[in-house]
């Protein structure tokens, strides 16, 4: 099996590759009013319009530092 390991905070997480379409470089996310805290914003890639998600916030961890990619699930 391959996997997706990544952080948050100081846990360590994996996704099993055939779950992630594909990993894509950081984009600066555009908010969205009244989105739930752990919606970063969204970004528009190859047309489509995808949510960013702070995994600190979803686990009640804070803030999580700026990211260097995104993950399209």
């Amino acid at each position: 099996m391959q996997a997706v390991v990544f952080h948050v905070g100081t846990e360590r997480f994996a996704i099993d590759t055939s779950s992630v379409a594909e990993v894509v470089p950081g984009i600066p996310a555009r908010p969205v009013p009244g989105a739930p805290a752990a919606v970063t914003g969204v970004i528009e890639y190859r047309g489509v319009v995808v949510p960013v998600l702070d995994l600190c916030r979803l686990f009640d961890r804070g803030d999580c530092p700026s990211p260097v990619s995104y993950t399209h699930l």
